[in-house]
């Protein structure tokens, strides 16, 4: 049934134009005589069987939401068994259209849009059952002459420059479409969160987002917003990183909390629902992903997809994006939620028909079988050092893989050894022991493999917490051996030449340099206040405070990022520890609260600026963990009875 210009329907509505047609619908300007103003109607041309009655249910659902950042369904019927919704026409261009025409737009307005449709989302999502959008994108977001953005397609069929997709017909946007989308695997809220953080991460870089399955499969690496440009604030970047993670579990709990974290830079997120293991002998994680990976390995094969709008009842998918309502033990979020690994195993375990039909394009056969995937480690790619007391009473120096394997003695003398650090160039370790004298404790140096240790300080006093600088010439390091406050000191790398740069009454240490070695970041105490951080240059002049807004909280162990304008801390509040990220070049606002404690502290940055490793201590057991960027991915990388502690990750 095509409706031409000028033909009515229920002697109201006046067809004005064509705006959009597909093999299984169109959509049409009309005139609503009754209410004398401009409507939207979308017909679905190839209705199932049996779909008349679920039509009028799920239009009746889709006629009750009331939103201002959604079209309103205000009519619906069906004419020579053509189903058709009768919605408002929204006026103006959608951001598809403004991206060709005008590229990456500015950060403020991307913003301001994503609030107005992550409300509309939170809305959906609220409803009882829940209502999935499926195909967020930004051709379908449409910002009005006065500036509300609204999501448009949803309900019976969708249109966007001359194509539309129905329901039936299952579509979705590769870039814009998470893993679970591809074939059978259910959708949820969390579908949603990430075709919408997909769509934002497109609008402010003006790419799209590599196919989600193509990076489950590691033929392609998502980027991070501030590599494509520097200007995207870093907690904008984090929560796009999380909002777009592969794994349902490891996104936001929900819509709300993406938001917070997106639009707030103190927003402190709930950590994943079950962190993954990186050990991919650690238990069941690592076999699940594999399992998950070859299912959407095996679909694409089958050429089978996924998209629209679905109903999820009695564990069927169906042609509307509504789930059944929740039991509050429910947990959404997790890979059960989604796709259990009975049902996966089953999936295999069973003879599938798959009909593979020729074409004239030849395809790609793969080359061979998949194997497991396990979860990204930071491309720095190198050892952690720590120190633990696992071979006795004394901390000796350890090396370890980024996945907690090869752990590696490196010293063994009877005396405690702390604060590990790499120098730039990975080929040796500083680290802080007894001089084995009444000089107290020095700074040492060893070779990567623990050979040729050397106390480069030897001077009365205490010398701790050793930093390289970027080029490898100079360290500075804290020392009480001009009296009892802790003092900031700079000595070439042989240990020579050693110069006080603390010329304030404040007590100083735990330097870390800026990666051109142009400054350095160190906790400071003045007048018993609480330690803050500070800033002074690498040569030591113009110290500063670098947050006053924490300057009545503690804030200890900086680490500056690799990438130059992020600072790691571990911040003390109220007996609880937990680290967190600051901007050094935008006065000091927190951009992310990395972790929930109880008691985290110590990160240190891998070199590609995208992991951390730090000190956690749960039930009076401390260990070595790991985590992205974006406060996702957390894992035990020690899991020991005995203290591990101090890490540091080779460059």
């Amino acid at each position: 049934m095509e409706l031409a210009s000028g033909s009515r329907l229920k002697d109201r509505y006046e067809i004005i134009e064509s705006l959009g047609r597909g093999g299984m619908g169109a959509v049409y300007l009309a005139h609503d005589d009754a209410l004398d103003t401009q409507v939207a109607i979308k017909t679905n041309l190839n209705p199932g069987p049996h779909s008349e009655r679920q039509f009028l249910r799920e239009a009746q659902l889709l006629a009750s939401l009331r939103h201002p950042n959604l079209p309103r369904v205000t009519d619906y019927f069906i004419e020579e068994d053509v189903q058709l919704l009768v919605m408002d026409f929204v006026p103006g261009d959608n951001l598809s259209q403004r991206l060709k025409l005008d590229g990456a737009q500015p950060v403020e307005d991307v913003l301001d849009w994503a609030q107005q449709i992550g409300s509309a989302l939170s809305y959906l999502h609220s409803q009882n059952p829940p209502i999935i959008h499926r195909d967020i994108k930004p051709g379908n977001i449409k910002i009005m002459p006065d500036g509300i953005a609204v999501l448009v397609d949803f309900g019976i069929a969708k249109a966007t420059e001359g194509q539309l997709t129905t329901t039936g017909a299952r579509g979705y946007t590769p870039g814009f479409a998470p893993p679970e989308q591809h074939g059978q695997g259910k959708t949820g809220p969390y579908s949603d969160q990430y075709a919408f953080a997909g769509t934002l991460y497109a609008l402010i870089t003006d790419k799209a987002p590599p196919d989600s399955v193509e990076r489950m499969l590691e033929q392609a690496e998502l980027q991070p917003t501030r590599k494509i440009n520097r200007k995207i604030p870093r907690h904008v970047d984090t929560a796009l990183q999380r909002g777009l993670a592969i794994y349902p579990e490891e996104r936001y709990a929900s819509v709300d909390e993406f938001l917070g974290a997106l639009l707030d830079k103190r927003y402190k997120a709930q950590p994943p629902t079950q962190p993954i293991p990186v050990n991919n002998n650690s238990g069941g994680g690592g076999f699940f992903r594999f399992l998950f990976s070859l299912f959407i390995f095996v679909i694409l094969l089958g050429g089978l997809g996924a998209g629209g709008f679905y109903l999820w009842s009695t564990g069927t998918l169906d042609q509307l994006g509504i789930l059944p309502p929740i039991e509050p033990s429910a947990t959404v979020g997790t890979p059960s939620a989604f796709l259990t690994e009975e049902a996966l195993i089953a999936s295999f375990t069973e003879t599938p028909t798959i009909t593979l039909t020729p074409t004239t394009t030849e395809t790609p056969q793969p080359t061979a079988t998949p194997t497991p995937v396990p979860t990204p480690i930071g491309s720095g790619g190198g050892l952690i050092a720590f120190v633990s007391d696992r071979n006795g009473s004394i901390f000796q120096v350890y090396t370890m893989r980024p996945d907690g394997s090869e752990v590696t003695q490196l010293t063994f003398d009877e005396t405690e050894k702390s604060s590990p650090q790499w120098s730039p160039d990975g080929t040796q370790i500083l680290y802080v022991g007894d001089s084995g004298s009444d000089f107290g404790l020095d700074i040492w140096v060893m070779d990567a493999d623990g050979s040729n240790p050397t106390n480069v300080t030897q001077n009365r006093g205490d010398d701790t917490d050793p930093a390289w600088s970027p080029d490898g010439e100079r360290i500075a390091f804290a020392s009480t051996r001009l009296g009892p406050r802790r003092l900031l000191f700079v000595m070439d790398a042989d240990g020579s030449s050693p110069e006080r740069i603390t010329r304030t009454n404040t007590e100083e240490w735990g330097p870390s340099f800026s990666p051109d070695g142009a400054f350095m970041v160190y906790s400071s105490s003045a007048r018993s206040r609480p330690p803050n951080l500070a800033t002074r240059t690498g040569e030591g002049i113009n110290p500063g405070p670098v947050d006053p807004g924490l300057r009545d909280r503690e804030a200890l162990d900086p680490d500056w990022a690799p990438e130059g304008n992020t600072v790691a801390f571990t911040h003390i509040e109220d007996d609880r520890s937990s680290i967190y990220l600051i901007e050094i070049d935008s006065g000091g606002d927190v951009t992310l609260i990395l972790t929930g404690g109880p008691r985290d502290e110590h990160p240190s940055w891998a070199a590609d600026g995208l992991w951390l490793t730090y000190t956690s201590t749960f039930s009076d057991n401390t260990e070595i963990w790991i985590i992205d960027s974006t406060g996702g991915q957390a894992s035990n990388l020690t899991n020991h009875p005995a203290t591990d502690k101090q890490p540091d990750w080779q460059p």
